[in-house]
């Protein structure tokens, strides 16, 4: 049996699906592991010299760990154990590291603001740790050479033991000096929750309100993946016919998909928002539930209201996840997206006639200016007849009287 230790931070999301892959690794390979975490504080107050210790109490064949570059590691084998370093500041020489292509993601989350249309970028993280400076870097050589009249700044406190610590009032002032809009990176998911904290203490929001001013890029869509999963089963189990998850996160109904599956749920359908767009006709329902943003939009998740080749790739990745419906929203501006969506998947599809759409109808009847019953029943029609296979709306209680009723001659 090999037996492992992980010295690491079981409050960050990277050292639980380390720990995971290593359990599944072992289950799938039919081998015996036992996997003992350890403690960092441990380290931090007794030394390696304990944990080595530990390892040989434990008669430990190998240690993965969050160690210090001052950390005198070779005492691993002078005792016949492997150590293994888990990204953490810098890469060790002289034995293996659990590391990244952190300049590639640096890469990539330039490209992804430059396809945004971003001209100003930031990059927030910490200087002198591997993982921050490469990251650092791809992202500022993507943008330099994208366009050298791209504005970049960047703002990166020294390393420290805490890696989280950071000045609120250094930050808040730097986040109010840069041009805006602007696309930050976040060397982390914590960097990134800096800067969302920062921007609700600058009162009233100032020229640094998210996302309108300031795109952040850093959060961990995983760890909210197994939130949301976890979501979907509790529905099932309470009784749910259908889940709908509406958050736009990359790779959600496939994870949705799992976990039901996996929890006896495999009979529940999955409607994806799988075309959300960022929409001005969401108005009137976020009034009534009292759900509008304190500041800014959701433009930065939610989509481009130009652009409708978007709308076939998100509809395509969500019906490859497992989706059993997919959602066009809104309906009455984006009946084009809904003709396409139906012609290119021949797909069941929906058509979401928003609270915008509904409450301009009631209000110009309310005024005597159009005659509602017709008016409605039109404009269900049109989304039928672009393609829609099912209607979400408002209406539908009165839609189905009128319909019934001429039916019966009423």
């Amino acid at each position: 049996m090999a037996r492992v230790i992980f010295l690491t931070d079981f409050s960050e999301a990277y050292a639980r699906e380390l720990l995971l892959g290593m359990a599944r690794y072992a289950h799938d390979t039919a081998q015996a592991w036992s996997l003992c975490r350890l403690p960092l504080s441990i380290r931090d107050k007794f030394g390696i010299e304990a944990v080595v210790e530990w390892a040989v109490r434990m008669k430990a064949d190998a240690v993965i760990g969050q160690f210090y570059n001052t950390d005198n590691v070779e005492l691993f084998r002078k005792n016949g154990i492997i150590a293994i370093a888990q990204d953490f500041k810098k890469r060790f020489t002289t034995i293996p590291n659990i590391t990244g292509p952190h300049y590639s993601a640096g890469r990539m989350a330039a490209e992804y603001f430059l396809q945004k249309g971003f001209r100003n970028f930031a990059f927030y993280g910490t200087r002198g740790i591997d993982f921050s400076d490469e990251r650092c870097q791809g992202f500022r050589e993507t943008i330099e050479a994208a366009n050298p009249e791209f504005t970049f700044s960047s703002l990166r406190s020294s390393a420290q033991n805490d890696l989280w610590y950071y000045d609120s009032t250094q930050l808040i002032t730097w986040l109010q000096s840069l041009p805006k809009p602007v696309a930050i990176m976040a060397c982390d998911d914590n960097q990134a929750y800096h800067i969302t904290e920062a921007c609700l203490q600058i009162e009233g929001g100032g020229n640094s309100r998210i996302p309108n001013d300031i795109a952040i890029l850093g959060v961990d869509n995983d760890e909210t993946l197994g939130l949301l999963a976890a979501e979907a089963v509790s529905h099932a189990r309470a009784g749910a016919d259908m889940v709908a998850p509406s958050d736009m996160m990359d790779g959600r109904v496939g994870a949705l998909r799992s976990a039901l599956d996996e929890a006896g749920f495999s009979h529940v359908p999955i409607m994806a928002y799988a075309a959300k767009y960022a929409s001005g006709y969401y108005g009137p329902f976020r009034d009534a539930a009292d759900s509008a943003p304190a500041f800014g939009d959701r433009s930065a998740y939610q989509m481009d209201p130009a652009n409708s080749v978007e709308a076939l790739r998100e509809v395509r990745l969500d019906i490859e996840e497992g989706a059993d419906l997919v959602i066009v929203k809104p309906a009455l501006s984006y009946l084009d997206v809904v003709r396409r969506v139906k012609d290119a998947f021949a797909f069941p599809t929906v058509a979401y006639n928003v609270s915008g759409e509904y409450a301009m109808v009631k209000a110009a009847a309310a005024q005597g200016w159009i005659d509602e019953r017709r008016v409605v029943l039109e404009t269900l029609l049109s989304m039928k007849r672009a393609g829609a296979d099912a209607i979400i709306t408002y209406h539908a209680k009165d839609a189905a009287r009128w319909i019934i009723g001429g039916r019966h001659g009423r």
